[in-house]
Formats: structure tokens, sequence, C-alpha cells
């Protein structure tokens, strides 16, 4: 399967994917999750906008990235306070994320330092990067992150690196890297956004 159609596949009502993004105190393995969004993929309903306050200390480059502060976190619940909700959300879908790995790895890691059960959490992932690479161009040898898909497909990124702002962000790359035209403009005329 082509990497359109398997957009177009994951993108379907019946697929029943969800969208994924977090923002964390940092990029190294042990990095917690700070904040979560996650939208169904075929409509972009809001489904987890969550923030949360880490057991350990802000990376002081992830905080000029994401601009979410201790502070701003402070009376937010643990991650493991959450994990319930979470798990029900992902479990028996595909999760699509733009940088799969991270995302997948970060609540990996959330999951085994509250001692919760995997189920079926991490069986089904799908890197929006890879896939809108090779839609739009045939391979994955050149690498452009989030804003630079979204400035040469013509999206505007709303709040970027936010959870939510990122999900988005995805939903309207994928879309219009199926659409193959290069822009969003077409498929929100058909009604496709």
């Amino acid at each position: 399967m082509n990497s359109r159609e398997m957009i177009r596949r994951l993108l379907a009502p019946e697929a029943g994917a969800v969208i994924l993004d977090t923002e964390t105190t940092g990029l190294h393995d042990s990095a917690e999750v700070i904040e979560i969004g996650i939208i169904r993929a075929a409509s972009g309903e809001v489904l987890c906008n969550q923030r949360f306050k880490p057991h350990g200390a802000m990376n002081p480059e992830s905080l000029k990235i994401h601009g979410i502060s201790a502070d701003a976190l402070a009376a937010c619940p643990r991650f493991a306070e959450r994990i319930a909700e979470v798990r029900q959300i992902i479990e028996e879908v595909p999760v699509i994320a733009w940088y799969a790995n991270f995302d997948k790895g970060r609540l990996r890691h959330e999951f085994t330092s509250a001692g919760a059960e995997f189920g079926r959490c991490f069986e089904d992932w799908h890197c929006a990067s890879i896939l809108y690479h090779r839609a739009v161009y045939g391979s994955t040898a050149l690498r452009v992150r989030l804003p630079g898909a979204c400035e040469a497909e013509g999206v505007v990124h709303d709040n970027p690196h936010s959870a939510l702002g990122d999900v988005y962000a995805v939903r309207r790359v994928l879309l219009s890297a199926w659409a193959g035209s290069g822009k969003l403009d077409a498929r929100l005329a058909a009604g496709l956004e």
C-alpha cells in the first residue's frame, strides 16, 4: 500500500485512528509527559487535552521550545492519575504521531513508571512524518520538521509546540499530502477538513 493510500485509510472514520502529540520535560529517555493532545483523525474531535505536573525538573531547552513552566503545571494532576483515560483512548485504535517513536517512548515510560499494563496501547502506531515524506517526496531521505511541512502545504500552524496545536497541524498536513495538490485550500473547499 502506498503512503497516500495509507493516509487515506488512517483518516477514514472506520479506521477509528487518533492523532497524538506530547510535550515533555526534555528529549532524554526519562523525560516526562507534561502535556498531551489527542484528536480523532477523521473528524478532528478533541478526545484529550491535558497538562501534567512532572516529578522531575524541566530541561531549560525544552522550556524554551514549548514555554510550559513548572508554575503553569503546579495545580495539574500527575500523568499516573489520568493514565486510565489515556489508555482507554489509544488502546484499540491506530495512533498517528509526527515523530511516533518519540511520543510512543515517552508514553511507555509513563506507563512503566506508573506500573500500568500496556495492553494493546503500543501495537498500532504510525509515524506521520514518514507517511508525509513518502507521500510528498517519495522517500524519507529529506526530513522536514512539522513547521516546514506546514509551510510547504500551506497549512496554518496555530499554537505550535502545544500538543493540541501540533495534532491539528499534523491532521491538516496529512490531509494535504493525501490529496496531493500541495495546498490545503482544495480540501477545505471539498469539505474534507
